[in-house]
């Protein structure tokens, strides 16, 4: 692994050497944060460094800022550049319909085109998402809504830099299902009955699980919906309110519910039974990180004898004395 010090257009002004401690969690559902110190002085860091690339992972970094301290030396830290949407904001009050992908790519062109325009990002290939979705936006951060937009489809988005680029790539992605329930692919298992887990603990906590809404819009329209088919016991419900949704912007009745629908999948999404895993997967040759699974795929968990599909949300790259740990963490969200 090389890490890098890029300027604003992206041109190699030094290489972070005499690194004593380095963290960076890459993280599916949110950006990625990097913390590394380096035994210098603040002059060793370039100043007109903006960015830090990794060549392993072509993750690049935006540089938030870095605290010096004697004895200690230079700590430079920040957060991936999929930060560089929480910059922007979707700048309208409209109705967006449409392919879900397309319409997070639409509002990504808009909000780094004209006299907002930041040349040094640009769209990358598309995933192949084709569901479609009627959404309501009214100035909403544009991180904020390209991530609530995505999630409810299994979804996210990255903003990377091809190696020896000059421009980010911004790209909707989802993970591959590896877990037990499907053929497609070779199933990706870990079990703490072998050697693929250490120290582990698996959680899954209900307390705050919802998985039906019941939506009200402004002129009492209600929809439900669901995650799953549940019943009885199983059905928790939570109400929405959509008092801000109003018939006559949606030029159809259709368009209008589906709009509903859709506001109630995206607070259900933030209602999941909350289910993680905390320890170390140990990189054997059935699995290892980077080649038989990554970042936001769904796996096999199997702990005590119980066995769950989660996700992999985080991936933590840790060196300090030398030492390099990678953990990745599985989770809902």
């Amino acid at each position: 692994m090389e890490l890098y010090f890029l300027d604003s257009a992206f041109e190699c002004v030094g290489i972070a050497e005499r690194i004593t401690y380095l963290r960076h969690a890459r993280r599916f559902f949110a950006p990625s944060e990097l913390e590394m110190t380096l035994d210098c002085g603040v002059s060793d860091v370039p100043a007109e460094a903006k960015y830090v690339f990794d060549t392993e992972s072509a993750e690049c970094t935006v540089i938030d800022g870095m605290t010096v301290e004697a004895g200690v030396g230079v700590t430079v830290f920040g957060r991936g550049a999929e930060s560089l949407l929480e910059r922007r904001i979707v700048a309208a009050e409209d109705v967006y319909s449409g392919p879900v992908e397309s319409t997070v790519r639409g509002a990504v062109s808009a909000a780094f085109s004209g006299s907002r325009s930041f040349p040094g990002i640009m769209l990358g290939d598309e995933c192949g998402i084709s569901d479609s979705v009627v959404i309501p936006v009214c100035w909403d951060g544009l991180s904020e809504f390209a991530y609530s937009t995505l999630l409810p489809f299994g979804a996210s988005y990255r903003v990377r830099l091809p190696v020896g680029g000059t421009k980010l790539v911004f790209e909707v992605v989802r993970g591959t299902d590896r877990s037990l329930s499907q053929n497609a692919v070779a199933p990706v298992v870990f079990s703490d009955a072998s050697d693929g887990l250490a120290n582990g603990r698996f959680t899954r906590d209900l307390k705050k699980h919802k998985n039906t809404a019941i939506v009200v819009g402004s002129d009492g329209t209600a929809v439900t919906v669901s995650i799953g088919s549940p019943t009885g016991e199983n059905r928790r419900e939570l109400f929405v309110s959509a008092k801000d949704l109003f018939p006559a912007s949606f030029g159809t009745s259709g368009a209008y519910q589906e709009a509903l629908r859709f506001r109630g999948r995206r607070e259900l999404y933030k209602k999941l039974a909350e289910s993680e895993y905390r320890g170390d997967v140990v990189n054997g040759p059935d699995a290892v990180f980077g080649a038989d699974y990554f970042l936001g795929d769904t796996v096999e968990l199997v702990i005590g004898g119980v066995s769950n599909a989660v996700r992999m949300t985080c991936a933590t790259l840790t060196v300090k004395d030398g030492v390099r740990t990678l953990v990745p963490s599985f989770g809902t969200v």
